[in-house]
């Protein structure tokens, strides 16, 4: 087992906490500890009332409950969750618990990297359900079931999708479900941006209907609190048994005092979710608008979800100038070599608007210069 440079987080031990604004996260504006209690009625008396132990393997109830009731998978069934440090961690759990070595694997293509890194990790032989750029990266069903075979044993994927923000109507969800059903594979499906909609409405749970459906869920995208580490999966019981069983050598368990922040936003997401969103929205606006004024020098895939855009810088080193944006003018932004296209950028737009545009006139200045 070969353990492959996550470039994505490279860039961001290099640049992300040296640079002063972030024009590049894929989640909205963090929130501090203190807007947070404000937000969600925590008072300090309740959370003096933690007890700093260690907690169950699976999770604290309490928050395993209210995530089963929030998303509605399994009927409301909490041991259905396995709560875990950030969804990465979840992933993790769950493909090496359910890959073997020469297994066949299906994910979408460009994509977050742990999406096809650790099943490269577990030996197994990874195949592409490629967006392609030409096509504006729709999500095709028709190249998906030409990439499964009989030998597939789990197909990965996550819309709205990272880093594009494409996504796929409910029907297309329907056909999706169908042909990874044909072939009896396993599907993971990465939620995380579920609740950050564009101009789509948030899609149903394929877990819902199909059995062997494992979805991920995380608080770092949309609830604004990434530094909780707090994301979770849901499944059925003999596969997070699984997960627990290989937990016990890592992790363990979490921190209660973060389950509790964690399981009041569970419960109440919109006070939130709904400021960051509209704060998002119109941070694309003001994005679309500079597009256009440099229509000349790069194009943007309009997001359909999530908080950020990959955009086509053609004919130029991207390492290059995000390397110069980072250590001249203190913007942190993601090449499209992290997802292996070179020619395109991440671009957040979930950030504080006064920091997003001034990052934006440093991003123009540069391409000027090109």
């Amino acid at each position: 087992m070969e353990t492959q440079l996550s470039l994505i987080e490279d860039w961001h031990r290099r640049y992300a906490f040296r640079t002063s604004i972030n024009l590049s996260c894929s989640g909205v504006q963090p929130y501090t500890f203190r807007e947070v209690c404000r937000l969600l009625s925590i008072s300090f008396s309740e959370i003096g009332q933690v007890l700093l132990r260690d907690g169950p393997s699976y999770g604290w109830p309490p928050l395993r409950k209210a995530i089963s009731e929030r998303f509605g998978k399994r009927n409301g069934d909490a041991d259905s969750v396995l709560v875990t440090h950030g969804s990465s961690e979840a992933l993790f759990l769950v493909m090496r618990s359910l890959l073997q070595e020469h297994d066949e694997v299906v994910t979408v293509f460009p994509s977050y990297l742990p999406h096809y890194s650790i099943p490269k990790y577990c030996g197994c032989r990874v195949k592409k359900w490629e967006l392609l750029p030409e096509e504006g990266f729709r999500p095709n069903i028709n190249n998906l079931r030409a990439t499964l075979t009989r030998k597939t044993k789990m197909v990965i994927c996550s819309f709205p999708h990272n880093p594009t923000g494409v996504s796929i109507t409910e029907p297309q969800l329907n056909a999706l479900v169908e042909a990874v059903a044909d072939v009896g594979a396993y599907l993971l499906w990465d939620d995380s941006f579920r609740m950050l909609p564009i101009d789509t409405p948030p899609l149903p749970d394929p877990g819902q209907w199909y059995d062997r459906t494992v979805s991920f869920g995380t608080l770092s995208k949309a609830y604004g609190l990434d530094g909780l580490r707090i994301g979770w999966c849901q499944t059925t019981p003999d596969i997070l048994q699984r997960c627990v069983m290989l937990r016990d050598y890592i992790t363990l368990n979490l921190s209660p005092l973060t389950e509790f922040i964690a399981c009041q936003a569970v419960r109440k997401p919109e006070v939130l979710i709904e400021p960051r969103l509209k704060q998002a929205k119109r941070n694309l606006q003001y994005l679309a608008s500079w597009i256009d004024q440099n229509e000349k020098k790069l194009s943007m895939v309009p997001p359909q979800g999530g908080v950020s855009a990959f955009c086509r810088i053609p004919e130029i080193n991207t390492d290059s100038l995000c390397k110069d944006l980072a250590e001249e003018d203190g913007v942190f932004l993601l090449p499209g070599t992290c997802f292996d296209c070179p020619e395109y950028v991440r671009l957040g737009f979930g950030g504080v608007p006064q920091e997003f545009r001034k990052g934006l006139k440093l991003l123009s200045r540069r391409l000027k210069q090109l």
